[in-house]
């Protein structure tokens, strides 16, 4: 999922893209958020979701070599979901910034 340049301001119509994504459990399940604008943002669960193996689906309980948890410009966050069901996220200091990953067992 890329972050666009510009996501930090209310303004822009393009943040996370996709905003909403649909994979299938254990096949593509893991998720790689990429950070393409010039400030920092996280990557956060609405409901406080912790997946029973990848841990908490927060970006800022995930530290980076910086000890900081945001997802910096030009770096990754990535996050394995284990659990099927929808799971809506946003970006702590730019709220307007809203996701969507829905896991599935099977597209069948």
């Amino acid at each position: 999922i890329k972050i666009w340049a510009g996501a930090s301001n209310p303004n822009q119509q393009k943040n996370f893209d996709p905003k909403s994504v649909r994979v299938s459990l254990g096949v593509d399940s893991k998720i790689v958020w990429t950070n393409t604008d010039s400030v920092a943002h996280t990557v956060t669960s609405d409901n406080k979701y912790v997946d029973l193996i990848s841990g908490p689906f927060n970006s800022l309980e995930h530290l980076d070599t910086t000890g900081n948890g945001f997802v910096n410009p030009g770096k990754t966050f990535e996050f394995t979901f284990t659990t099927d069901g929808d799971y809506s996220y946003h970006c702590e200091p730019h709220p307007w910034m809203q996701g969507k990953i829905s896991v599935v067992r099977s597209f069948v």
